[in-house]
């Protein structure tokens, strides 16, 4: 069952790991300006140069792909050009025109300003796309969130979540998602469990898929003139979808629906299928299920979910019956009429933001399954693929501090992601930590006036890899078994020049000299008094409304900006509101 609100039938194979390959000596220099344009289809994409290893196979390239060529090999008959592939470095082979030519990337003035508001990071992979598609129309939908917030914010409470078949890197222990006294991890939706920092990042990071699954982005609402039965069995091919049934077929029943809903026909064939699987086995459009809801049919799993799969089936043919969806097209129709309500008619027309709520706070997610988004597309991308000529539009997100590096595909090891300081406590002439100490609270203050230790501990198979002073900072580093890192800040106030020693489990790691310096802050508290209370939301509140003296400057300011975009709205004082309620805390 797929997890909470909807049921997953089938997986699309796991992402493979990334492989890092250097070039060889003997690689010609190719321009990079030269790009490959394929004309063939099917053609294997591979991790190195040569066709003896199969296990070097990570892909297969198709009419119109064009990737710009970073340099060329001769191997066994074929000349390789190497290529990112999927945001790996890879080799594909070209054996005549049929399969694929060079062609000179000349600059595109009006396309460069068109993508002008994209980091560089993004836009070598939107100018090759631009090559196949001229007329596709990019925009950067600028969140004015960090990346790493939004991140953070997806794996709390098993927002996003994997299979429990993955291996336990690609898993979090984060809050709600595992239980630290007993090594397990928290199973609600019959199989599923959270997803792991780095499964979400790979997911959420949109320069993964800026190739043909740039479709993520694509704005999903119906096109009568670019929109046919003909695009819908495409993606259908294979499927149950493509058979007809008593009484009617699927093609009309979808094409009907896009047209009473406002949504693609594509998006609501590639949804079924994402919902009820190729074989569309589910007992929630058997119609038969039981004599209570005989001839009650859900195509979308509109409200169905449960802790156990009875409890999904009876929750969503109870919502079936309720609404009328006595029959595959009314269920269909009915289906794609509440996905715009909900989704589309909102704000979150992508597949991407129909998952990521980023805009929204978080809550509002079609899927739970973090690779929902990149299912659906994989559906979808055919019928529009293959027509150069089509007028498509993207919002693709654009985040504060993207990092430089794109998020790489997850490492696959059975070792825990146990990167937690799971005790801090002082002694000396330190204070008291603000706040108190909880592993997943990333931001403290700490006031020493003379020598003083910090002792850290960590989970077993973790260890503190770094410590070390930014400006008042303690940045504090700790590697997981899985072989990531995470940190934790603590601010220093220091009244006079003293000694911190930083011990781990007991046992001195290093020694830092500590100047006096200014005082320190946590975030959320601009009236930096070491706590998070009224005082705070109403400093914040004036500084937003500009009230005559209550700029907040240096400190005050960067305590008061929760979600570190490097200026102070209404984002901060709800964060600070929900601290103060209980309903999420401020945790760095």
């Amino acid at each position: 069952m797929k997890p909470a609100k909807r049921m997953l039938s089938f997986f699309i194979a796991a992402v493979l790991a990334v492989t890092s390959l250097f070039l060889s000596a003997t690689q010609l220099k190719v321009s990079a300006a030269s790009v490959l344009k394929i004309t063939g289809t099917d053609i294997w994409v591979r991790t190195a140069p040569g066709t003896g290893d199969d296990a070097t196979k990570i892909g297969k390239t198709n009419t119109p792909d064009s990737y710009e060529i970073k340099g060329t090999t001769e191997k066994d008959g074929y000349t390789w050009y190497n290529i990112t592939y999927n945001g790996q470095n890879a080799w594909v082979p070209i054996a005549d025109s049929t399969w694929g030519v060079v062609v000179e990337a000349t600059t595109d003035s009006e396309f460069e300003k068109k993508i002008a508001d994209f980091p560089e990071s993004y836009k070598e992979k939107l100018r090759s796309l631009h090559l196949s598609y001229p007329n596709w129309e990019f925009v950067a939908d600028k969140i004015n969130l960090s990346f790493d917030y939004v991140v953070r914010q997806e794996e709390l409470y098993m927002r996003k979540q994997v299979p429990n078949t993955y291996a336990l890197s690609r898993r979090t222990l984060a809050q709600g998602s595992y239980d630290w006294n007993t090594g397990v991890f928290t199973d609600k939706n019959g199989g599923w469990v959270g997803a792991s920092r780095e499964m979400i990042a790979f997911f959420m990071d949109p320069r993964n898929f800026l190739d043909e699954d740039v479709i993520m982005f694509m704005q999903q609402s119906y096109d009568s003139a670019t929109q046919t039965a003909d695009g819908v069995k495409k993606i259908i091919a294979g499927t149950f979808l493509e058979k007809n049934y008593t009484g009617g077929n699927y093609v009309d029943d979808i094409m009907e629906a896009a047209k009473q809903s406002g949504v693609s026909p594509y998006v609501i064939a590639a949804t079924i299928i994402t919902e009820q699987g190729v074989n569309g086995t589910s007992s929630l459009i058997s119609g038969t299920y039981s004599e209570e809801y005989k001839d009650c049919f859900n195509f979308f799993n509109v409200k169905a979910s449960g802790a156990t799969n009875t409890d999904v089936i009876v929750n969503g043919l109870k919502y079936a019956k309720e609404h009328g969806w006595n029959t595959r097209r009314a269920s269909i129709i009915g289906g794609a009429i509440f996905y715009n309500n909900g989704y589309i008619s909102v704000g979150q027309d992508t597949f991407y933001y129909m998952d990521f709520d980023v805009k929204g706070g978080f809550d509002h997610q079609y899927a739970e399954s973090v690779r929902d988004a990149y299912v659906k597309t994989s559906q979808a991308k055919d019928a529009y693929l293959s027509d150069t000529s089509s007028k498509l539009y993207f919002k693709i997100p654009v985040y504060n501090d993207m990092p430089d590096e794109v998020s790489p595909t997850p490492v696959s090891v059975d070792a825990l992601n146990n990167y937690y300081i799971t005790g801090m406590s002082v002694s000396g002439s330190a204070s008291s930590l603000t706040p108190s100490f909880d592993k997943f609270i990333y931001d403290y203050s700490l006031t020493v006036s003379g020598n003083a230790e910090i002792n850290l501990t960590v989970p077993s198979g973790a260890s503190i890899t770094g410590a070390k002073m930014s400006g008042n900072d303690l940045i504090l580093t700790v590697k997981g078994a899985a072989g990531y890192s995470d940190t934790y800040t603590v601010g220093i106030s220091c009244t006079a020049a003293a000694n911190l020693v930083i011990k781990v489990g007991g046992a001195a790691y290093t020694t830092i000299a500590l100047n006096a310096n200014s005082s320190a802050y946590i975030l959320g508290d601009p009236s930096l008094d070491g706590k998070i209370s009224l005082v705070d939301l109403s400093l914040v509140k004036m500084h937003i409304l500009g009230i005559s003296g209550s700029t907040l400057t240096e400190n005050a300011f960067k305590a008061a900006d929760v979600n570190k975009d490097g200026k102070i709205s209404i984002v901060d004082l709800a964060a600070i509101k929900m601290h103060l309620l209980g309903v999420k805390y401020i945790s760095g």
